[in-house]
């Protein structure tokens, strides 16, 4: 008779399970999310649909291999697409390196914020 021995109570997995201990690729997503709140200021549990990001949509990258650092310029470019689907022009008067990695993406998110405000969305 074989016998799985992750099932038994006195196993890793077990207690781990029962403890609420979060297993090996939980903990590298809970770190891969916390790098990627850092990197772009704020948290990102947003809307998909009304902000360009989401929670679901950074499980689906982290989970496909993506870097931090391309799902935040996958992020900003996100948010700049809204705010130009609601009118505002980055051609003028709006430096060019607002596309750009490093800009802050908080000045960004709080304008998407003022013209949902405006807008009343």
């Amino acid at each position: 008779m074989h016998t799985d021995l992750s099932e038994h109570a006195f196993s890793p997995e077990s207690v781990a399970r029962e403890s609420g201990t979060p297993n090996r690729r939980e903990m590298a997503w809970l770190k891969w999310i916390h790098r990627l709140e850092a990197r772009l200021g704020f948290d990102i549990d947003g809307n998909e649909t009304a902000d360009g990001y989401s929670l679901d949509s950074a499980f689906a990258a982290f989970a496909a291999g993506t870097s931090v650092s391309q799902h935040a310029h996958v992020i900003r470019r996100a948010i700049v697409e809204r705010l130009e689907e609601l009118g505002f022009d980055f051609q003028k008067g709006v430096p060019a390196d607002w596309r750009e990695p490093r800009h802050s993406t908080s000045s960004l998110r709080a304008r998407l914020r003022e013209a949902h405000e405006r807008l009343g969305l």
